[in-house]
């Protein structure tokens, strides 16, 4: 876990660092973060718990800078879940790492803000996704990223931007990185919202896989989550500690949990629920 560790602190030094790259209109390090994408590719093709990997790389309080990472790592899995090739993989770790880059054109005022943005404020923000594209355009010319880092933010349903596509006018990589980055959002303590507990998040994707997200790249997510999430410690809604032994499959936010000797079915539980995963 100590290697693991240390590609994800060095990865969250190279994000911080393009930021003021962007920042200062300077040329993006191409070959480093080629070399970064690399080493996360090492964690993504590991066979370790997810849960427990998560856990460990949510310890830093650098939301925007530890995200990219995360959703570079866990595009990078969904692609492996989705059994692509270790070349579209990469690519997907190489759009994850860079899909947040245009943020670093918008005012900090803005992006730091402690209140509620206005709905000007928001459509700035909203601009990220275009200049992230226009800025890195210029220097890589690879359609499966350059889209990936456009349209993150397109829906199903034509609600995203900054287009307003639709379905297949989405970039297959576009749909994977929105799911990573909405599962690492919502998991994750933000200035306007704290990290939402894990049945939630899967109710919630669930749902949107129904005209929002893509529903065989959600279905084939959550399906893998339920297979990794056997073995996962956990803290329930009454403080016991206890490991998930057997998921549901028609209720995987809803597992069997072992606590000592004693084996708790949430899924005839209702007064008890996840609250946390180690």
């Amino acid at each position: 876990m100590e290697q693991v560790i240390k590609a994800y602190h060095d990865s969250i030094l190279l994000v911080r660092a393009l930021f003021e790259d962007v920042r200062f209109n300077r040329e993006l390090d191409i070959v480093r973060i080629n070399q970064h994408a690399k080493n996360l590719m090492e964690i993504v093709q590991s066979n370790r718990n997810f849960y427990t990997l998560l856990q460990h790389l949510k310890n830093l309080d650098l939301y925007y800078y530890t995200h990219p990472v995360a959703v570079a790592i866990i595009a990078g899995r969904l692609g492996k879940w989705l059994n692509l090739d270790e070349h579209n993989i990469y690519k997907l770790v190489f759009a994850g790492l860079l899909h947040d880059i245009g943020k670093a054109k918008i005012p900090d005022s803005i992006l730091n803000k402690s209140t509620e943005l206005t709905d000007r404020e928001y459509e700035i923000v909203k601009e990220h996704t275009s200049k992230g594209y226009e800025l890195l355009s210029k220097q890589i010319d690879d359609k499966d990223i350059l889209l990936a880092i456009k349209q993150h933010h397109e829906r199903s349903d034509g609600s995203g931007y900054p287009e307003g596509l639709k379905e297949q006018e989405i970039h297959t990589n576009a749909k994977i990185i929105a799911v990573a980055d909405i599962f690492d959002a919502m998991t994750s303590n933000r200035k306007h919202s704290t990290r939402r507990p894990m049945h939630q998040v899967v109710k919630e994707i669930y749902s949107g896989s129904y005209g929002i997200l893509d529903p065989i790249i959600t279905h084939v997510f959550l399906k893998s989550l339920e297979e990794f999430s056997i073995g996962a410690k956990v803290l329930l809604s009454n403080q016991v500690i206890g490991e998930i032994v057997y998921v549901n499959p028609t209720s995987m936010n809803r597992p069997v949990v072992r606590s000592g000797g004693e084996y708790i079915d949430l899924s005839k539980k209702s007064d008890l629920k996840i609250v946390e995963f180690f």
